[in-house]
């Protein structure tokens, strides 16, 4: 891809942690006084600067603010000495209230000193492609051909996986075309990369790593002079989240990952039975009390090998926990449409009825981050393994 400055940044996130913003009310997000327009900087020469105008405007409109959208580029074309900290600093103080799209590692987010960030918004990463069946990243055969784009940090981890033959391509765009015109079996690339690219012209198999190091978030950057702008960008991004919307303007980066089984209707039905039944254990937030967490990872990771029937076999028996089985059937199936929709899976037109919940073989894999922020916790890219 052109924009190698974006996976130049992406492989030297490497910051300490920093404690997320705390959580704020999903109601009115309030529209601070602001004499001009709201300066948000997209990227256009980055793979998600679609993704990122598309938010960016969402939240602008809901906050009732007047925008610019300011197109910037990160780095010239080919400019191989990545992007400072400083230069963002520069940024936010001279032209930008917010830079979108700044990409973050999902297990360690942290942004440069002397700025803000946002809760994040999109959870995207770097995935093998091939044609055919893609094996897992432990399954990688020694001696394996894998197509990598140079400086980027595909070719670290493939790298530090040992044994492998790699070939190093210019852009994720030639790496890709290989993969294409069979010149390597696999590559490894930027999730965002294949949008329009491989998704449209088909023919290739995606497959998520499953490393942390490999998973990635982005974020809007302020400065400390526009926290409260900021904090109403996280207000209204969680409304987002929650109606739904959010998972919309950023499908094309994460494709809805199996059926759609229930309504909008069941989910909201579903929240309001949480909160009265099933909150005091599980957490306001779904982030775990005396219960387990119910969102992340944690809760249903790839590697679990859970399905929506099972779990609703589970919970419909022996929940709640004081009283195990008490609720009307309907009443449970609204709750494992809550659940669907709190781990981010898509809703549909089709209400989820007692027996196909029961019955269904569809693979329950969050794909979201299990920690509520100020933002949305973000929406996984879908898992497209064979």
């Amino acid at each position: 891809m052109s924009s190698r400055c974006t996976d130049l940044l992406r492989a030297s996130c490497t910051a300490a942690a920093l404690v997320l913003l705390a959580s704020q009310q999903a109601g009115a997000a309030p529209a601070p006084a602001h004499s001009r327009d709201v300066r948000i900087c997209i990227d256009s020469g980055s793979p998600a600067a679609a993704i990122n105008r598309k938010v960016a405007r969402a939240v602008a409109y809901e906050a009732h603010w007047p925008v610019s959208v300011v197109a910037t580029r990160w780095n010239r074309p080919g400019d191989d000495d990545g992007v400072s900290p400083r230069a963002f600093a520069k940024m936010a103080a001279t032209r930008c209230d917010f830079i979108m799209g700044y990409p973050m590692s999902a297990g360690n987010v942290a942004g440069p000193a002397g700025l803000q960030h946002t809760g994040t918004y999109l959870h995207t990463g770097d995935v093998l492609v091939g044609r055919g069946t893609v094996p897992k990243w432990s399954a990688l055969p020694k001696g394996a051909s894998v197509g990598v784009t140079y400086n980027t940090l595909a070719d670290v981890l493939l790298a530090e996986h040992g044994g492998l033959d790699l070939h190093v391509f210019d852009t994720e765009r030639e790496t890709v075309a290989a993969v294409r015109a069979g010149k390597v079996p696999l590559a490894l690339v930027w999730n965002l990369s294949l949008d329009g690219q491989a998704r449209k012209a088909g023919g290739l198999t995606v497959r998520r790593l499953g490393l942390p190091q490999a998973e990635w978030v982005l974020v809007a950057l302020y400065a400390d002079r526009d926290a409260a702008l900021g904090k109403a960008f996280d207000t209204v991004l969680e409304r987002l989240r929650r109606n739904g919307r959010l998972a919309r303007l950023t499908e094309a980066a994460n494709p809805p990952a199996g059926p759609r089984l229930y309504t909008d209707a069941q989910a909201n039905d579903g929240a309001k039975l949480f909160a009265s039944h099933c909150a005091s254990c599980h957490g306001a937030e779904l982030q775990g009390n005396v219960g387990p967490a119910l969102r992340g990872a944690g809760f249903a990771g790839p590697t679990d090998g859970f399905t929506v029937g099972a779990m609703f076999s589970f919970f419909s028996v022996q929940m709640p926990a004081g009283a195990p089985g008490s609720l009307k059937h309907d009443e449970y199936t609204s709750l494992m449409a809550f659940l669907l929709r709190e781990n981010g899976y898509p809703s549909g037109d089709k209400p989820l009825t007692y027996d196909d919940a029961t019955a269904s073989q569809a693979p329950l894999v969050s794909r979201v981050d299990a920690t509520p922020s100020t933002g949305n916790p973000a929406v996984h890219m879908a898992d497209k393994s064979q």
